[in-house]
């Protein structure tokens, strides 16, 4: 089949005879003007694809083979699309004819008439190449405002302030004004006008300190002199000491990758801060995935490429008022690095856990990179981390933190697990490590009798999935003698109280696994839907009891969804009671299900 461009051209050939276009062997203007398009049409495609190649090349440096070669040859065509359709159809629409000389239409206006020139131009194929290279065009416009976003510091200005951990006796919080020469956060106690001073960096994580017990304060932030932002917040109740609170938490959002807000197909928004504001919880304890490094593809490791996609994540729509008066937790999971990543397989070593091997996680770059933007941007707000033991080792992210006589544990899940490639039920496969996984035995036998509930955060769910279960290759289900062995040492210890909250799965559930154990998961909070439908009854481990789950979503990305996940817990009366609301998109008054639990009852 002949070229688009060629065939327009045997038309018009088609309509002058051949002769009619030599006068004394020589070729007419009408004819040059054909040769002139068919050549110019040529160098475009040859130029246009080139440079498409090279142009996109530049813009994903750093990405996967397969986005850079789709996207690279989808310009290529385009590109290629433009040069042989959209320049013949300019000049077939020009005036008499095909070109504006004398000659051309002295010679060749009788034959070549405007009737017969509409006539082509109506043709229904090229209305509907022209179609096509408007919607290719509006698309690749898109796909470079996308890129530009993607690899440019849009969001560098955003400018904020934010709540971090909360305690009975100070309060942390994040100040972000990186165009300000100076910056400092007054506080008073909210029944008090005498107001104090905290000189600060314009970019830093500050704390309050000498606060009283369960009192309210406010703060506001100076940018160089001026007010730029204010909150308040409540101290929290002595550790060990009654108290009736809420939290929210949970994981995965997806936002501002692309353009102002979390947009998605329909033009629908998600408002996941201003449904966590209308919950008005005590606290958010956010389970990993606040960022998507990965996608749709990974720019780069530098701290910079970090550091873009968190100012991108904090310009979200509803963000910063959320963060001035709900007091926010933090931990990392894997869409801060990549997907499913695990250190082992990343540095391609299997033996590397951060206090058994002389070489300590900070010497991949990736991961170096990503958690101290991570800690620059979330986690310098969380509450002291653990020390390490390892002088090679320069940072701990788990940590803990009580309100009142509950006490909570927020494991870290990434850094020191085992590859993926390592038999899920082999006897020494950790995800913790052996220093954390210790911690955590510590942690559970001193709260045991000091705090009623015992709340232990994991950024995957601990829940056994079956391994024909996509889902089964991220979470615990990878590390059953790990995860056994604290089920086991919290059964055999008589440890009461204890719930294990997690995100990542993009499906809500609940489940009992063990008798009086019960897992919360939540997720997203505002992100795409479920890969599949999770089938929970089917796909899990024989022992456990599903309580609930939510399976009425099951097309991926095209369907967003908000879940907030808010946990009640009242010890002002023994016994304790637990209650869990699970909200959904926009209907934030009605839960989608919620679940009641009573100490020594419900809860072992």
């Amino acid at each position: 089949m002949a070229p688009p461009h060629r065939a327009l051209h045997d038309e018009i050939e088609s309509v002058y005879p051949a002769n009619a276009h030599h006068v004394g062997g020589k070729t007419t203007g009408c004819t040059k003007c054909v040769r002139v398009c068919t050549w110019f049409t040529g160098v475009l495609l040859i130029l246009g694809g080139i440079v498409g190649c090279v142009v996109m090349y530049l813009l994903m440096a750093h990405a996967p083979l397969w986005p850079l070669w789709i996207i690279s040859y989808s310009c290529f065509a385009l590109v290629m699309g433009m040069a042989v359709f959209f320049f013949p159809l300019l000049w077939c629409y020009s005036d008499a004819g095909h070109c504006s000389r004398r000659d051309c239409r002295e010679r060749c206006g009788g034959r070549w008439s405007n009737a017969r020139a509409k006539a082509l131009c109506m043709n229904p194929l090229l209305w509907l190449v022209s179609l096509v290279i408007l919607f290719s065009f509006v698309s690749f416009c898109i796909t470079l405002a996308f890129i530009y976003n993607y690899k440019s510091d849009g969001n560098a200005k955003v400018e904020m302030a934010r709540l971090g951990h909360v305690a009975h006796d100070r309060a942390m919080v994040f100040v972000h004004y990186p165009r300000a020469d100076s910056a400092a956060v007054q506080y008073r106690a909210a029944s008090d006008s005498t107001e104090l001073t905290i000189p600060t960096a314009p970019v830093s994580s500050v704390e309050i300190p000498d606060l009283l017990p369960e009192t309210a304060y406010v703060y506001r932030v100076t940018r160089d002199g001026q007010s730029v932002a204010e909150g308040s917040f409540l101290t929290t109740p002595l550790p060990g000491s009654s108290a009736a609170f809420s939290f929210v938490f949970g994981s995965c959002v997806l936002g501002n990758q692309m353009f102002k807000g979390i947009t998605y197909p329909l033009g629908k928004k998600l408002r996941p801060w201003q449904h966590l504001l209308h919950q008005n919880p005590n606290f958010l304890l956010f389970l990993g995935d606040f960022t998507y490094m990965d996608l749709p593809y990974t720019i780069g490791i530098n701290t910079k490429d970090f550091d873009i996609r968190y100012r991108q994540a904090m310009g979200v729509t509803d963000f910063a008022h959320a963060g001035a008066v709900v007091p926010m937790y933090f931990m990392f999971d894997d869409h801060e690095i990549a997907d499913n990543w695990d250190y082992s397989t990343y540095n391609g070593s299997n033996d590397r856990r951060c206090y058994d091997h002389p070489r300590c996680f900070d010497e991949t770059t990736a991961f170096r990179n990503g958690v101290e933007s991570f800690r620059n941007h979330l986690g310098g707000t969380n509450p002291a981390s653990y020390a390490p033991t390892d002088a090679n080792c320069k940072a701990v992210h788990y940590f803990t933190f009580d309100f009142g006589d509950t006490g909570f544990f927020v494991m870290d899940c990434r850094s020191f697990r085992d590859s993926h490639h390592v038999d899920a039920f082999h006897p020494t496969k950790t995800m913790l490590g052996a220093i954390q996984l210790q911690r955590l035995k510590d942690w559970l036998m001193a709260v045991n009798t000091t705090r009623v509930f015992k709340i232990i955060a994991s950024t995957v769910p601990v829940t056994l999935f079956l391994p024909s279960y996509s889902r089964f290759y991220d979470g615990w289900s990878q590390f059953v003698h790990e995860r056994d062995g604290i089920l086991d040492f919290i059964e055999q210890n008589n440890i009461h109280g204890v719930l294990f909250i997690s995100g990542d799965l993009h499906h809500p559930f609940v489940v009992e696994i063990r008798k009086g154990i019960f897992e919360f998961q939540n997720s997203p909070i505002g992100a795409f839907g479920p890969p599949e439908r999770a089938q929970l009854d089917n796909n899990i481990g024989h022992d456990h009891r599903v309580v609930w789950y939510d399976d009425s979503d099951a097309i991926i990305w095209t369907r967003p969804l908000v879940y907030l996940a808010k946990m009640s817990i009242n010890t002002t009366t023994r016994p304790g009671v637990v209650s869990v609301d699970y909200y959904k998109n926009s209907d934030q008054d009605s839960p989608r299900f919620s679940i009641h639990l009573v100490e020594g009852v419900d809860i072992r």
